[in-house]
């Protein structure tokens, strides 16, 4: 994924296109407050997850929504963008990308303490951050707007692994 390429393109669109991303941030919004009211989620958890519901929304935007086709490509060698040090910059916005991600879905859905209160664990969570980055690289691929590489996949899913850590050691630190 070239994403600093998609970050530069993407702000230069961004003014084309910021009622779609408004319009589709209010609606996730709007059914996280729903769900507030009919599950009965505290605020926490409520914040938690409209911001996650927005980051999704940006993730999509900068890997899939704002994007222009391209020629068709795949990479299916793991790790061969890791020996090329021009790509290591591209490598660590992938990782970059998905902490957030990872932070704010245990934040919103992770294991909870409570009694009869049953969260995601940290697996389901880093399995769900896997799920999401393989979903982005297929569409990327199928729709000809990127390039499809297990290496944007790996990278993805440890970025998410490491901001899911990042909210447990930060849930330890305040219990």
């Amino acid at each position: 994924m070239d994403f600093t390429g998609t970050l530069i393109r993407e702000f230069a669109l961004l003014p084309k296109n910021w009622e779609f991303v408004l319009i589709i941030v209010a609606l996730l919004s709007g059914l996280v407050l729903y769900l507030r009211y009919k599950k009965n989620i505290n605020p926490e958890e409520l914040f938690f997850s409209s911001l996650l519901a927005s980051y999704i929304v940006f993730i999509l935007y900068m890997t899939i929504i704002g994007r222009r086709p391209v020629t068709k490509r795949a990479e299916f060698i793991p790790f061969w963008s890791y020996v090329k040090p021009e790509l290591w910059n591209e490598i660590l916005l992938n990782y970059i990308l998905f902490i957030p991600f990872g932070f704010l879905l245990y934040a919103s859905h992770g294991d909870k303490r409570e009694i009869r209160k049953k969260g995601i664990s940290t697996v389901a969570a880093v399995f769900i951050g896997f799920l999401i980055s393989s979903l982005i690289e297929i569409n990327q691929f199928l729709f000809s707007i990127g390039l499809f590489e297990f290496d944007d996949i790996i990278g993805n899913t440890i970025g998410c692994y490491i901001g899911v850590m990042i909210e447990r050691r930060l849930l330890s630190i305040v219990k």
